[in-house]
């Protein structure tokens, strides 16, 4: 299940690759969230979920709620709190998707992070989050 996802993944990003600048709302949203990230401030990045999103931490892998998303982010957050994160590459689609991978470093592991988000209703919205531990 893990290989389709990060394959459905990667195929996005090689696709995204060669695709459209991003406008400045989106840079500004995206920014919002890797900021969250760095802060561990998961009620911030709740703001930019969709309703439902296809979530993957450790062994967490699923689709949950925005509320039940919120909940496994906390934890997540309070059993790795941020020591840095770094984002590697984004960009987008002409299809107004956007993709980003960065580097999550806690004091006790390290994540690779890969968030797909969609435009809904003007807003970017996260639908796939994952943390992979390296």
């Amino acid at each position: 299940m893990k290989i389709i996802k990060l394959s459905i993944l990667l195929t996005v990003i090689f696709i995204f690759t060669f695709s459209n600048p991003v406008p400045a709302q989106d840079s500004k949203n995206s920014q919002d969230i890797t900021s969250a990230i760095q802060k561990g401030d998961y009620q911030k990045l709740t703001e930019s979920l969709n309703t439902t999103i296809d979530l993957q931490i450790g062994e967490t892998d699923g689709n949950y709620s925005k509320i039940q998303a919120k909940q496994i982010l906390k934890n997540f957050f309070k059993k790795y709190p941020p020591k840095s994160y770094k984002t590697i590459h984004e960009g987008s689609s002409k299809n107004s998707s956007k993709y980003i991978i960065g580097s999550y470093v806690s004091e006790k592991k390290e994540f690779r992070v890969y968030i797909l988000l969609k435009k809904i209703n003007s807003k970017l919205l996260i639908h796939i989050l994952q943390f992979e531990e390296e």
